[in-house]
Formats: structure tokens, sequence, C-alpha cells
């Protein structure tokens, strides 16, 4: 799998955003800051292979609810491959989240380059992420430099970062919260 998920970030690296998938070590620091003993409604932009998507799963509850979106149409099909009825997964935009989800979420967990994405891309998926958490709800979302905390610094109540060195590259870990409704 880490062969084709590095043919894929070659083909198109603004979409895909590193030659490697996740190391277990990032994704478990992430997920941690998830309280799955709940039921919750959680979005997933960039699954990429799916690699956060099943660890999600394994860890929700039966009344959980997962939606991923994923622009890269062969990481989409193997995405869509999961046999989960836990699972929705769109080949779209995560800038056009609100015209598929319409109600409030608790978290999302997002693997999207922002860094190589233009402003307005990630003004507008921040912006629109925030609107649809729930309150105290999370965006969870790593990268490979610091290039876009004042995005999340603007759009989010509360910005805490973390860092996983055990990652291809190592990665920075952004927990923003949203504190108002």
């Amino acid at each position: 799998m880490s062969y084709f998920f590095t043919k894929r970030f070659l083909k198109n690296p603004s979409l895909v955003g590193s030659m490697v998938p996740s190391s277990s070590f990032l994704i478990e620091k992430i997920l941690s800051n998830i309280d799955f003993s709940k039921d919750l409604m959680i979005l997933e932009f960039g699954p990429g292979d799916g690699n956060f998507t099943k660890q999600i799963l394994a860890k929700m509850t039966p009344n959980s609810k997962i939606i991923c979106f994923e622009l890269d149409e062969e990481l989409f099909k193997i995405c869509k491959n999961i046999n989960d009825n836990r699972l929705q997964v769109y080949q779209e935009s995560a800038e056009n989240i609100t015209n598929k989800i319409t109600q409030k979420v608790d978290t999302i967990v997002s693997s999207l380059p922002f860094g190589s994405m233009d402003i307005y891309t990630v003004e507008s998926i921040l912006t629109n992420s925030y609107n649809l958490l729930k309150k105290d709800g999370l965006f969870l979302q790593y990268q490979y430099f610091l290039s876009n905390k004042k995005n999340f610094t603007k759009v989010f109540d509360k910005v805490d970062l973390d860092f996983e060195v055990l990652n291809i590259p190592p990665a920075f870990i952004y927990k923003c919260q949203k504190h108002e409704n």
C-alpha cells in the first residue's frame, strides 16, 4: 500500500500531501484527543487510503458515524471499499462540506495539505468546519510545518499544539476547539 500511496503523491503532491501514509504513532496521538465512549458524528478530510478511518471505526461506538471527503479518485475508491455501515465517503472537496452536511458534528479529523492550498481555500475550509462543529467540538489537523498556525488561531477559540517525532516526516498536531455555539 505504501508504494501505491507514493505513486498517488507523485501524481499530485498538492492533493495527496505526503509520500507515505501516517504512522500508527501519529494516528494514535491524534485520536487520543477524542472521547470514543460516546456516540459521535465525525468528519474526516483527506482520508487517503483509510489509515485514520479504519482506526476511527475500530474505536467508535455502534451508533457513531464518520463521513469522509477525499478528492483523489483512486484513494476515494479504496475508502469506498471499507465495509462498515457507519462510514460514508464522498469524492468531494472539504471546501464543499456545507453542501453535504447539515447537522452539527463532534469532531473533524483532517489530513489536508493546507500548506499547498491558497489562503482563500484554507480559510473557507476552516470557517465552514468551525460553523459545523458543536460547542466544544474539535478540529484535529497534522502538518509538517507551522505555516498555517495563524489560520487556525484566527478561526478557532482555542488552539493547542503537539508534536509527533515518530512519523515520516515528524508532524505538528493542531487541536483546535470551538467554545461558542
